[in-house]
């Protein structure tokens, strides 16, 4: 009992010290100051695979972002005079070639349950980045010789930057329409295809958009700190050459017996 008062009042403590995002307007436009939103976490998925399931490699990546927090009433006010109902994050990959959109996502704020919008505050949402072997299908996800030729296991990964206060502009400049795929956040794991190969500096962009229309109403704001893999290992997969992806961890039967050759 002590230890849940504790719990209860170590959290009370923290949501009142909070720095709520702050809502001015200007005409018909409308701008939000953001105190904080960082990527705050990652951790990189295994994979076991190859004969019998005895080496590791990686599926990917899982990331954990904080979302701006803004006072239910300034997003009553913003789903009222904007249509906003949703947070758009935009997952984008830096490389020494190129910079490249691995996708979208959306997380719900205004729940429209029972008829009557209400506000559903959303602190963190997570997102994973799986190389195309993994993410292209759940059995796929689970076989021991993966598909591709994927072979690849994350090496060298962290977490770097810090969050710079900025603002989130409404007006109609910022006004676009997503013409992309955009899941939303719900109780299942959602993952993003990160194709090959994933190395490279990850950031995340947020902004406020409607999902029934996939229109985003407001400007971007950068999500502080950025993920970097600088090394992938590619792993030699005993008892994998030539043969299809089958199989899975949680097999009942020989898996050795499972593999089967292409023709």
């Amino acid at each position: 009992m002590v230890t849940r008062l504790l719990i209860l009042l170590l959290l009370l403590f923290t949501f009142s010290c909070e720095k709520k995002s702050e809502l001015t307007s200007r005409g018909s436009s409308y701008f939000v100051k953001v105190f904080d939103s960082n990527i705050e976490d990652f951790r990189t998925i295994s994979w076991k695979v190859g004969a019998y399931g005895k080496q590791t490699i990686s599926k990917g990546m899982q990331i954990t972002v904080s979302l701006p927090v803004i006072k239910e009433e300034d997003l009553e006010t913003l789903h009222k005079e904007k249509k906003v109902d949703s947070w758009l994050l935009k997952v984008t990959r830096m490389s020494s070639l190129r910079r490249e959109t691995v996708g979208y996502f959306s997380v719900e704020f205004m729940s429209r349950k029972r008829g009557t919008p209400r506000v559903r505050l959303v602190r963190k949402t997570g997102v994973g980045v799986f190389y195309s072997a993994a993410s292209i299908s759940m059995r796929l996800s689970k076989s021991l010789c993966p598909a591709f030729k994927h072979n690849k296991k994350i090496e060298d990964i962290e977490l770097k930057g810090s969050f710079s206060e900025q603002m989130i502009s409404l007006t109609a400049g910022d006004i676009e329409r997503i013409n992309a795929k955009v899941p939303e956040v719900t109780y299942s794991p959602l993952s993003l295809n990160g194709g090959s190969s994933l190395k490279g500096r990850y950031y995340v962009d947020v902004a406020l958009y409607n999902k029934e229309s996939k229109i985003r109403y407001s400007s971007y704001l950068r999500a502080g700190k950025e993920i970097v893999i600088d090394k992938e290992e590619s792993v030699f997969l005993k008892g994998c050459q030539g043969k299809e992806p089958v199989g899975g961890n949680n097999s009942s039967e020989d898996p050795v017996k499972n593999f089967k050759f292409k023709r």
